[in-house]
């Protein structure tokens, strides 16, 4: 007899024919017949319950705010689930400084180096910087490959850092 893998999605359904056709042939069993049926269907409920959910980051409730002292100002992410992630002024002038002043677009790597030359940074800090000029309406970043570049001319992507932090600011 041909068997299906379990991991077909028709498998409950080939095991309620399987069962179907033992009680056709053997009725004296029906009564374990019905107890195996209800086994699967709890047996299935639980592998519902217990699928792994994605955890894929997508962005979906990120929240960003600016946060101002008397001494100095830090732009906040927000993801649901975790604790928020802070990043100083001078970190975000000075990746926005770094992308203004490439001739090209720039990986990851080419921005720390960069930044390297004027501040200690952590990896985690460019990219929350660079994650929060991608979500800003319209993008002040583009993204492609691996690589970002401002949206616009130097001049203008300067200023329109400026402009989203400070809506943060005030958010």
């Amino acid at each position: 007899m041909a068997t299906k893998s379990a991991q077909s999605p028709h498998a409950a359904e080939r095991v309620d024919q399987l069962l179907s056709e033992i009680v056709a042939r053997h009725p004296e069993e029906s009564a374990v017949v019905e107890e195996l049926r209800s086994l699967v269907s709890g047996v299935e409920t639980e592998a519902a319950r217990s699928k792994p959910t994605s955890q894929r980051r997508s962005g979906e409730g990120v929240q960003y705010h600016v946060k101002r002292s008397a001494r100095s100002s830090a732009l906040y992410e927000h993801r649901p689930g975790g604790a928020p992630l802070r990043v100083g002024e001078e970190i975000f002038t000075g990746v926005v400084r770094v992308l203004a002043g490439a001739n090209r677009p720039l990986a990851h790597d080419e921005i720390a180096e960069g930044l390297a030359k004027q501040l200690n940074v952590s990896e985690w800090q460019i990219r929350v910087v660079l994650r929060f000029l991608q979500q800003t309406k319209p993008p002040a970043l583009r993204r492609s490959r691996s690589r970002y570049s401002p949206a616009e001319d130097s001049k203008r992507f300067v200023a329109n850092a400026d402009k989203h932090w400070r809506a943060a600011a005030q958010a």
